[in-house]
């Protein structure tokens, strides 16, 4: 028997639901290695961004989410702002420059290679959400067939009196081959899950790890009625600091921010239908005051299925490197 439309949909999906535009984040390329992204980016990374493959029987997604190797990455930088800043003057209000999702109006480009079909993510910074004390930015990846995705993700800073960057909320629509609308997805943790530390803490701490419940909801078309329909999964995982590598920026060596994030997600599917495992592994670089610089997100799954996300930075306007 066929598994009902919004589960199929969803086993397509979650992968990119799970790492990318979740940077680590669900999205990211949801984690969201977290599965949610996008990745978004879901929900790994910074859950968690990316993934479009209509090819995986149990999944097909990215997500928070992507990462990098240990050392070099680029990214030009469109705006001219080449001089370095001191990080003691960050105007964001968060202030981890780390990942500067504080300060608005700043773009980022990166050329994305999925499951060897290239293509291209374009990011936003949006700033605070209507003093929620979220920040958010946007997310639009294509692929070289059309498909990809277009979304947001929100992330919150100093949660639960633990200094460091959440991913709190993304919500992504899909499109699959030749641009066809998917569906629209968002994704919630049961437990906010930190993706960076404190900037203060940055290559100190070690280790951290999560175990939450994920619930990525398959969102009702308004217009005719439709309602929202919630999958809700396992994600655990570790992060581990690799602490600082050297990466090229605009043809320089500069000091760069190496992290790991290695992880479960568990869904026991519905009614016994559509249960799978998904086992990743996210490397990921920043540069203080630029952000994420580079990306690298493997995963398996229980089926045999196979994920496989770089993305590398190619630039970026708005943004200036700090000293850390």
């Amino acid at each position: 028997m066929s598994p009902p439309r919004p589960l199929l949909v969803l086993t397509l999906i979650l992968g990119a639901c799970t790492g990318s535009i979740n940077q680590g984040k669900d999205l990211y390329g949801a984690d969201d290695d977290s599965a949610s992204d996008t990745g978004a980016t879901g929900d790994s990374g910074g859950d968690d961004s990316s993934g479009t493959d209509d090819s995986s029987g149990t999944d097909d997604s990215s997500g928070t989410d992507d990462s990098s190797g240990t050392d070099d990455s680029s990214g030009g930088d469109d705006s001219g702002d080449t001089e370095d800043s001191e990080a003691e003057g960050w105007p964001g209000s968060c202030g981890n420059f780390w990942d500067p999702v504080d300060i608005k109006g700043w773009s980022r480009s990166y050329d994305v290679v999925y499951n060897g079909q290239t293509g291209t993510e374009f990011q936003t910074g949006e700033g605070e959400v209507a003093a929620s004390g979220l920040y958010r930015f946007t997310t639009d990846m294509v692929l070289a067939d059309g498909s990809g995705w277009a979304g947001y993700q929100d992330v919150g800073c100093d949660v639960g009196g633990q200094e460091g960057l959440f991913v709190d909320y993304w919500e992504v629509a899909y499109l699959g081959a030749g641009g066809s609308a998917t569906g629209t997805f968002a994704g919630t943790h049961s437990v906010p899950r930190m993706y960076l530390p404190d900037e203060a803490f940055i290559g100190g701490v070690g280790s951290w790890t999560y175990d939450y419940t994920l619930t990525i909801t398959m969102k009702g078309d308004p217009t005719t009625g439709g309602t929202d329909i919630p999958f809700e999964m396992n994600s655990k995982g570790t992060y581990v600091e690799l602490n600082e590598v050297t990466v090229e920026l605009n043809g320089e060596e500069v000091p760069g921010y190496r992290l790991t994030n290695t992880y479960t997600i568990t869904y026991a599917g519905f009614l016994g239908t559509g249960a799978f495992v998904r086992e990743g592994y996210i490397d990921q670089v920043y540069v203080a005051g630029i952000g994420l610089v580079t990306e690298t997100h493997t995963a398996s799954f229980d089926n045999g299925n196979t994920y496989d996300l770089t993305k590398t930075l190619t630039s970026y306007t708005g943004l200036t490197r700090v000293e850390p």
